[in-house]
């Protein structure tokens, strides 16, 4: 009978270890999840900070555009204004051909400006 004890005591033993190496496996477990879900956070912060940086370049590009469209407006609207005041249209309203290259040169500037800005640009027709 002594040797039922004994053998008692030694699988209590064996399932006891087989308990705690089973937590251990299932401690690490958790803590490869919690690493694995960490990275994941850190590079999805990382995706986020460049895609910020990328916006940021973006609207900075956008400003210069914005504001190099600003200073062109009024030189092309006092280029045309001087070149009507200089030329006037002729009683029956026929635009000379230096005339006409004038203002087309002046709507390709325009609309060169206006597509610089982000808007679309729409050809004018020459005739």
């Amino acid at each position: 009978m002594p040797w039922l004890i004994g053998l008692g005591l030694l699988a209590l033993s064996h399932g006891l270890a087989y308990w705690s190496g089973s937590a251990v496996k299932e401690a690490e477990y958790q803590r490869q999840a919690v690493k694995a879900e960490r990275d994941n956070a850190v590079a999805g912060l990382a995706e986020f900070a460049a895609e910020a940086n990328r916006l940021q370049g973006l609207s900075a590009g956008l400003d210069q555009r914005i504001n190099k469209l600003a200073e062109v407006r009024p030189t092309i609207v006092e280029r045309y204004t001087r070149e009507t005041v200089k030329t006037p249209l002729p009683a029956d309203c026929r635009i000379s051909p230096e005339r006409l290259r004038i203002i087309n040169d002046a709507i390709t500037a325009a609309n060169a400006a206006a597509a610089g800005a982000g808007k679309p640009a729409t050809a004018v027709p020459a005739d």
